[in-house]
């Protein structure tokens, strides 16, 4: 039995099936030394590797799992992004032209079309998960769940997003700034990062934890709508789908909830303006993992 393994910067994810059925697990969630002898004891003697998995080999040599030749070079990014793709087909299971949004520890970007192979659209961002959880740990806090906890927007205040109103966070919006109607999208768009936490702004407020990781997580969904802008402003002719994968996006509620409200929109400077799609598929998380296992 062989088990489909995505070794990234900051988590490893593992795709199987077991019994005709789907397994997944991480070291979001468990230890790496639980999950291999979990693997050991459902009989798995084969890893196929995608990402950098040079500090698993260790663990995997001292649980008598073998390591074949042909995943040694699984370092090599354009092969890591093939098995992406492979990934990502699968578990959107529909062929169709778009464009898969990576974001973990950084970005990358990937253009696929519904017949042939991924194409990588830009040079990828060094924003992502690295920058959130980084920067949280350094203020003291590095549980992702109580990140997430603190950070997500619940219903009634994304509705007030929605219609017009900003998040509680540190960042200074164009329209704050130029004395404008922030109802008009280009005018809730940032002016200026962590401009309000000075103590000027805040009027003797304590400094808000849950502010200051959407504030976090800001800085990267602004990075990454400004770079699809971008290349949407080039390449008109772009799919109108956006797909976030990621373990970054499947921890953080707030990054979907922010995308999902922005990314329609990264066609506002181009020759066809209509919005894009955006979607988060279940799971998404292991696609390389999954994209691993089918491969080999």
């Amino acid at each position: 039995m062989k088990v489909g393994v995505d070794c990234g910067s900051t988590l490893t994810k593992f795709y199987w099936r077991e019994g005709g059925e789907d397994r997944f697990t991480s070291t979001a969630d468990r230890s790496l030394p639980q999950i291999l002898e979990r693997l050991r004891r459902a009989g798995v003697v084969n890893l196929a590797i995608t990402g950098n998995g040079k500090h698993l080999l260790p663990h995997a040599i001292g649980f008598g799992l073998s390591w074949p030749k042909q995943h040694e070079a699984a370092d090599d990014v354009s092969r890591e992004l093939d098995l992406q793709v492979v990934g990502a087909r699968h578990l959107l299971g529909v062929p169709e032209d778009m464009i898969l949004v990576s974001v973990g520890s950084g970005t990358s970007y990937t253009l696929l079309r519904a017949e042939g192979q991924g194409e990588q659209l830009c040079i990828g961002n060094p924003l992502g998960g690295g920058h959130i959880y980084g920067l949280a740990c350094l203020l003291g806090e590095p549980d992702a769940k109580i990140i997430n906890r603190k950070s997500r927007l619940d219903d009634t205040t994304l509705r007030g997003v929605v219609a017009g109103k900003r998040p509680y966070d540190y960042d200074l919006s164009l329209g704050e700034l130029l004395g404008l109607d922030a109802t008009d999208l280009r005018y809730r768009f940032v002016a200026s990062h962590f401009t309000k936490a000075d103590p000027g702004y805040r009027q003797g407020k304590k400094l808000d934890r849950g502010a200051v990781y959407r504030t976090i997580m800001n800085e990267v969904v602004i990075a990454i709508v400004r770079d699809l802008m971008v290349q949407y402003t080039i390449r008109p002719d772009l799919p109108k789908l956006v797909v976030y994968l990621g373990s970054t996006v499947t921890r953080f509620e707030y990054l979907q909830q922010v995308f999902a409200l922005y990314t329609p929109f990264v066609t506002l400077e181009s020759a066809d303006q209509t919005p894009v799609e955006v979607t988060f598929p279940p799971r998404g998380e292991y696609a390389g993992a999954i994209g691993a296992y089918l491969s080999h």
